[in-house]
């Protein structure tokens, strides 16, 4: 399997799933799954990333959610064209 990065804009999230600690509620029970999960192959990372740098992702999920079956995307659909050059155009201006 390649290395999957996982970027969330809930700092809470990534928080959780780098940290030791035990938590006994709801959250702590959807995080340990969730732990246990990604460590069956331990090729991740999960970071945290702003919420304004994360449009793509959310793009991508508010148009799966919208959509009756799940959808599979093998290049980026073309609606994400003007959202990946911006995030190319602020890459290349943060050097």
């Amino acid at each position: 399997m390649e290395r999957v990065i996982f970027e969330s804009d809930a700092k809470l999230v990534g928080d959780a799933l780098h940290s030791s600690k035990t938590n006994i509620l709801e959250f702590g029970f959807i995080i340990t799954t969730c732990k246990a999960c990604l460590l069956q192959d331990g090729f991740f990372k999960v970071c945290y990333v702003k919420r304004q740098a994360n449009k793509v992702a959310h793009a991508l999920a508010k148009a799966s959610c919208s959509q009756a079956s799940p959808l599979v995307w093998f290049s980026p659909p073309c609606f994400l064209d003007v959202l990946l050059s911006e995030d190319l155009y602020s890459l290349s201006n943060e050097s």
